[in-house]
């Protein structure tokens, strides 16, 4: 049997190959190991209520993704209403004692994008949104006086809404982790389900959020 024998710069060289496979490797490795923890600092969320909705019989909470790196969001808003409806206003006068509302709920879907660098919790935003709401309960105290005073039943509207919209804000970040942004938004309602009762599909509103960022 022949052996072959290897000079000393071949063996040197046939040694150092897993050496130097593995300081190949090691980069790769290293961003394998980092990813998940590089992915988390370039992410943010956040849970939100607005303020102004504990003024009102309006129970609202928002979600938000925020991708740092890109500056852009992607933000869920639920809501619960049980407030008068305008239509009450037709009916003339109404007792002080009797009071009517009917029950809504709906989503908020919206883009956002952070106009700064990412550098800063400070920062301008515009988002774009669509929104649905629809009726999930009427009052039947109202249904029973409508019929007693007109001596016909009465128009119970689905309110139903489905708007487009497009809002801009502001945000602060305190302690790195307590959020205030006051925003101003304008929408569209699609459905012209209102125009019975003369209501504008124009849709402005104020909201000022805060919440926790984790």
């Amino acid at each position: 049997m022949r052996r072959r024998y290897f000079s000393f710069a071949e063996r040197h060289r046939l040694n150092s190959c897993p050496d130097s496979v593995m300081k190949k490797a090691l980069p790769f490795l290293f961003i394998l190991l980092i990813h998940p923890i590089a992915s988390k600092a370039q992410q943010r969320n956040e849970i939100k209520i607005d303020f102004f909705a504990l003024l009102e019989p309006l129970a609202q909470v928002s979600y938000e993704h925020i991708w740092v790196k890109t500056r852009f969001a992607i933000e869920i808003n639920l809501n619960y209403n049980w407030q008068n409806p305008d239509v009450l206003l037709t009916l003339g006068q109404v007792p002080e004692d009797l009071r009517f509302e009917i029950k809504t709920i709906g989503f908020q879907l919206g883009l956002r994008h952070y106009f700064q660098a990412n550098t800063g919790d400070r920062r301008f935003f515009g988002s774009v949104f669509y929104s649905n709401e629809f009726k999930i309960d009427s009052d039947q105290e109202y249904l029973n006086y409508y019929q007693a005073v007109y001596g016909k039943p009465a128009f119970d509207p689905k309110w139903r809404r489905s708007v487009v919209g497009v809002l801009a804000g502001y945000k602060w970040l305190v302690r790195e982790q307590l959020v205030v942004e006051p925003l101003l938004g304008i929408g569209y309602n699609l459905l012209p389900i209102f125009n019975r009762l003369r209501r504008s599909d124009a849709t402005v509103f104020i909201n000022l959020n805060a919440g926790y960022r984790f």
